[in-house]
């Protein structure tokens, strides 16, 4: 009957067959727990570490905004051999060796408030980062919050459901007994089968709402693989 109500819910038709290849319950006992109980580690979270990254580069911008008066010192060196032949009758080559090396240094004496302009953007740049960090942050928790208290929802709606198929089978057997023995009608068996089916697909749309739910609660934590 579990089939069949699988059949049903994926809207195939009941005489055809169906071979399953796995077990949702031992799925749900190995794979169906939820950390509930560890703290939120920000570094798990992509969006967060991206944050940060773009807090730092900012924080480099400032820090050479903020020393407009060092020198830039570059250097440079060219090699460049040549050969140079004779002429008329001389066939004799000469290697000529050519070789150019130095360095520069410069240093902005006066930039116009250039300097000071761009370093109070990227300030402003990285207190704006502050800012949505802390909104980041606050909506990490309550993600977390929501994603664990839907999971002890769905855990408590698999424990409901699992009673309404265990009290519908017991009524479709007694009603498959009382029939057999010609004291039930065939419309009360039906019923009874009708019901037991409507209980085990709520069950399974629990179970699979309880396996969602624990995703949620792994991507919230940052450890969704």
């Amino acid at each position: 009957m579990v089939v069949n109500g699988l059949k049903m819910t994926m809207g195939m038709p009941v005489s055809e067959p169906l071979a399953l290849s796995d077990n949702l319950n031992q799925l749900l006992a190995n794979y169906g727990s939820a950390d509930l109980t560890s703290e939120l580690n920000p570094q798990n979270r992509p969006e967060y570490v991206q944050l940060r990254r773009g807090r730092d580069l900012g924080q480099i911008q400032v820090d050479l905004e903020s020393k407009p008066w060092m020198p830039t010192v570059a250097g440079f060196i060219q090699y460049q051999p040549g050969y140079q032949g004779g002429f008329g009758d001389d066939t004799k080559w000469f290697f000529i060796p050519a070789a150019v090396t130095g360095i520069s240094v410069s240093m902005n004496l006066w930039d116009s408030g250039v300097s000071k302009a761009r370093k109070q953007k990227a300030m402003i740049g990285i207190q704006t980062i502050d800012e949505q960090e802390k909104l980041l942050l606050n909506g990490m928790q309550l993600e977390l919050a929501n994603a664990r208290k839907q999971y002890l929802n769905a855990q408590e709606r698999v424990g409901n459901q699992q009673k309404n198929v265990a009290l519908a089978q017991r009524i479709y057997d007694t009603t498959q007994t009382k029939y057999k023995a010609g004291i039930g009608s065939s419309l009360e068996l039906v019923s009874a089968e009708q019901s037991l089916y409507s209980a085990q697909q709520a069950l399974m749309s629990a179970q699979y709402d309880l396996l969602t739910a624990k995703v949620a609660v792994q991507k919230a934590l940052g450890t969704a693989n």
